[in-house]
């Protein structure tokens, strides 16, 4: 099946010109329930009925490495890849590809609601996290998993210090 391929800017521009139109499927067991609770194209993701938070990411991310399926640099080449372009590439892999989807969609509701062009953090933040979520499984890292899912709950309070994380991607700021 072939699904849109979209980059962060054409992503927000889509979900704003929906308006009023319904759900859609962007990928299997995806589902993009639009409108969602605030305004500018908000929409509720959806898979199987439930409603993944950012960190149900992050703790698939950290499995993936843990359970060795996947690498460090693997899963950091994908979160560059995702950041970067969006959903215009492709993976042999469906695994990969539904995470990519995944990642997309559920960052791309940050980039609405709290825009990049309007100083805020947009997609940075979730990236911030997924990135300390798969470095955290690497024998250096000082922080764990337990550790990363606190700074991504930890609404309402300023957002924690950035690690000194040696090559971190340039996508590791705020």
């Amino acid at each position: 099946m072939s699904y849109r391929k979209m980059n962060y800017v054409e992503g927000v521009q889509y979900m704003k010109n929906r308006e009023g139109t319904g759900s859609l499927n962007p990928h299997s067991n995806i589902i993009i329930n639009y409108p969602g609770r605030k305004e500018n194209g908000d929409y509720r993701l959806t898979m199987n009925d439930y409603a993944p938070r950012h960190t149900d990411v992050i703790q698939e991310l950290y499995e993936v490495i843990l359970y060795e399926h996947y690498t460090y640099d693997q899963m950091r080449v994908l979160l560059e890849d995702i950041y970067d372009n969006g959903t215009c590439t492709s993976y042999d892999d469906e695994y990969i590809e539904w995470l990519k989807y995944t990642i997309y969609w559920i960052t791309l509701q940050e980039e609405i609601n709290y825009p990049r062009s309007n100083g805020k953090a947009g997609i940075n933040l979730p990236f911030t996290r997924f990135f300390e979520a798969i470095y955290s499984t690497q024998s250096c890292s000082e922080f764990d998993i337990e550790k990363v899912k606190a700074r991504c709950n930890n609404h309402g309070c300023s957002r924690p210090t950035l690690y000194q994380i040696n090559n971190a991607p340039n996508f590791y700021h705020y």
